[in-house]
């Protein structure tokens, strides 16, 4: 079994936004300029995956890669559709402009696949670590400065009523103690609706998420809250 590839997290904002999104995939990004094949993704550090989701206009099969360059050479590649038996699904690798080539080890898994309304949604996993060598490096390369700001706005889902979110102790599961200086939770202001991931204080709309709701730094130990209190999220603000 694959182990969990040790990811950066080094700011960390957080954004209300008008309705539910499914928390598992908050990032979405068009492929292509007319906007009809739509990628949405998130990962889970602590399992050690990353989950897809293939949203295509178009019947058929369908395809999605990673490439070291933006060609086929070298490219990490899965396949899959729906056939007269069901679906299918392959895990490939392209070694040039050719029909991709079958991975001997499977390691992508289908988690769904279906077509609707001319519309193909493919659903697929993997280990956020690569498992073979046909398999691409999912990583985030720390940049050659003495200090680096990394934001990442996440999306919450709407809540129509004031929750709390109440937990006796807040510790961060941090897999980079070596290169982590501190950890900044921040909340967005209600204009901020879009995912975001990128260096921080670059003049964007990161720099607007600068209510602080929690912090960690060097030495710091778990944080604990009183009985009586808590992180007020949802309802009017």
């Amino acid at each position: 079994m694959c182990s969990l590839l040790p990811l950066l997290p080094l700011l960390l904002a957080w954004t209300r936004v008008a309705g539910a999104v499914d928390p598992t995939m908050p990032f979405m990004e068009y492929l292509d300029q007319d906007r009809l094949v739509c990628l949405k993704w998130g990962f889970d550090n602590l399992q050690g995956n990353i989950t897809f989701q293939l949203v295509v206009n178009s019947t058929g099969w369908v395809g999605f890669g990673l490439s070291p360059n933006g060609g086929m050479k070298g490219s990490d590649i899965v396949i899959g559709g729906l056939g007269p038996d069901g679906s299918y699904f392959t895990d490939r690798h392209a070694t040039g402009k050719s029909t991709p080539l079958v991975d001997e080890q499977q390691n992508y898994v289908l988690l769904s696949m279906s077509e609707n309304d001319g519309q193909t949604i493919m659903t697929f996993q993997r280990t956020i670590k690569a498992c073979d060598d046909k398999d691409f490096h999912i990583t985030f390369t720390v940049p050659a400065v003495p200090t680096y700001y990394h934001c990442k706005v996440l999306q919450f889902p709407k809540l129509n009523t004031k929750h709390h979110i109440y937990q006796p102790q807040i510790e961060p599961v941090i897999e980079n103690k070596d290169v982590v200086h501190h950890i900044l939770l921040y909340r967005c202001p209600h204009f901020v609706t879009q995912t975001y991931e990128y260096k921080c204080y670059v003049g964007d709309v990161g720099d607007t998420c600068f209510h602080v709701l929690a912090s960690w730094g060097i030495g710091g130990a778990v944080f604990e809250f009183p009985e009586n209190v808590g992180i007020p999220v949802g309802g009017d603000n």
